[in-house]
């Protein structure tokens, strides 16, 4: 069955990205400011900058799933157990990402970085710290997140996200509709 409908699908999804990423920009902007408010006002604009990460890691298990068809299907069958990608943690996202990478066509691997994931694990560990109480939101700690910042802007700009849309694919309804 032809898909008519994947430039438009891609073109929605990419700006639906941009989007995030631009506003992923703006708080971290906001939060860097912020390092001199109270520890609520950090707080609050760290929320939202995690939030935004794992919505674009979202996008990214979502499209790079569907653009390896059957194999990114059962991928993350393995991997999510019968959840819904939105149902997903986001170490489960990355052993999506992680499992596409390793087993992706030339033209996906091309794109992608090793590095890339590497970025995502250290953004998810430091996330972790935070929501643990390892790293607090005091100025003397502002060494590591200051590191965030610059691992969250590597992955910004990183070809697992840079290259959604830019491939035709069809979502993976269409797929299951498909067989």
């Amino acid at each position: 069955m032809e898909d008519t409908a994947a430039p438009a699908h891609n073109k929605n999804i990419q700006r639906e990205v941009q989007q995030i990423r631009d506003q992923l920009v703006s708080d971290l902007e906001r939060w860097e400011l912020a390092l001199d408010m109270p520890p609520t006002g950090r707080a609050g604009v760290h929320a939202r900058v995690f939030r935004e990460f794992e919505i674009l890691l979202s996008y990214a298990a979502q499209y790079w799933s569907e653009q390896a068809g059957e194999s990114g299907l059962k991928i993350v069958n393995a991997v999510s157990r019968g959840k819904t990608l939105d149902r997903l943690t986001l170490g489960q996202k990355v052993a999506i990402l992680r499992r596409l990478y390793e087993g992706a066509e030339p033209k996906t691997r091309s794109n992608w970085h090793a590095d890339d994931l590497e970025t995502i694990q250290r953004i998810i560990k430091r996330r972790n710290d935070f929501a643990h109480g390892r790293i607090s939101y005091h100025a003397s700690d502002s060494n590591a997140i200051q590191a965030l910042f610059s691992d969250i802007r590597t992955f910004g700009q990183s070809a697992i996200l840079t290259g959604i849309g830019t491939i035709e694919v069809r979502p993976t309804q269409q797929l299951a509709d498909d067989r």
